[in-house]
C-alpha cells in the first residue's frame, strides 16, 4: 500500500512452480490472538488450490480468468471444469519431498512471510483499535493468507483474507470436498481452544 493513498503497487509473478503443469496457491490460515505483544499461530493444515486449466505465459492468457487465478470464487464458473481441485498441505509436502524439494527450508521461508505481514500490518491494526476503544485483551481474529510459489522455491504473498471463508467450496461430488470440509472444521475449532485460552488469561 502506498502511504496515504488509496493505491496498492503489485508485481504479477510470470514464473509460478507449477504442479503438472498448473499453477496453485497455497492457503495458511493463521490466528491473531494478541496485538501488544504481537502474538499469531499458524495452523498446522492448511489448502493448495489449483487453477482449472494449464498454466500459459503469453498474454492473451490473463484474459482467461481460469489460468492464473486460484480464487474458488471465479473457477466454479469454469465450464470446462467438473470440480475444484484442492489437495492439503501434507499432500503438498509430500509431493516436494518426492520432487527433492527442501521443504523445511520452504515452510522457513513461508513463516518469516506470515510474521512480516502482520509485523507490516500491526501498528495500523492497534491505533484502529484504540481509536475505536477497543481492549484487545481476549479479542482474536482468523485471517487467510494466499502464498504464491515461483519457479525458484520462493513464497510470495497474494493476499491476506480478514475473515476468509470457511464454507466447503466443491460440490457434494467432489472427492475433495471431505478433505476441506474436514479441515476446516478443524481450523474452527483450533480457533475456538486458542481464543478460549486468550479469553482466560485475560480474566485472571
Amino acid at each position: 500500500i502506498v502511504p496515504e493513498t488509496n493505491r496498492v503497487v503489485q508485481q504479477y509473478i510470470e514464473a509460478p512452480h507449477l504442479i503438472d503443469g498448473f499453477k496453485y496457491s497455497v492457503r495458511f490460515f493463521v490466528v491473531l490472538t494478541c496485538l501488544d505483544p504481537l502474538t499469531v499461530f499458524v495452523h498446522e493444515d492448511g489448502l493448495v488450490k489449483f487453477t482449472t486449466r494449464p498454466y500459459r505465459s503469453d498474454a492473451g492468457s490473463l484474459d482467461d480468468p481460469f489460468v492464473p487465478l486460484t480464487n474458488p470464487g471465479v473457477l466454479k464458473q469454469d465450464p470446462l471444469a467438473p470440480a475444484l481441485a484442492r489437495i492439503n498441505h501434507a499432500d503438498y509436502r509430500r509431493y516436494l519431498r518426492d520432487q527433492r524439494v527442501d521443504v523445511d527450508w520452504l515452510w522457513h521461508r513461508v513463516r518469516h512471510l506470515i510474521a512480516a505481514t502482520f509485523f507490516a500490518g500491526r501498528d495500523a491494526m492497534l491505533a484502529g483499535a484504540r481509536k475505536m476503544g477497543i481492549d484487545c485483551a481476549g479479542c482474536f481474529q482468523l485471517f487467510g493468507l494466499d502464498v504464491l510459489v515461483d519457479r525458484e522455491l520462493k513464497p510470495w504473498l497474494l493476499e491476506c483474507n480478514y475473515g476468509p471463508s470457511l464454507q466447503t467450496e466443491g460440490s457434494t461430488t467432489d472427492p475433495s470436498t471431505a478433505m476441506e470440509t474436514d479441515l476446516k472444521l478443524r481450523v474452527v475449532g483450533d480457533t475456538l481452544k486458542l481464543a478460549a485460552g486468550g479469553a482466560a488469561r485475560a480474566e485472571s
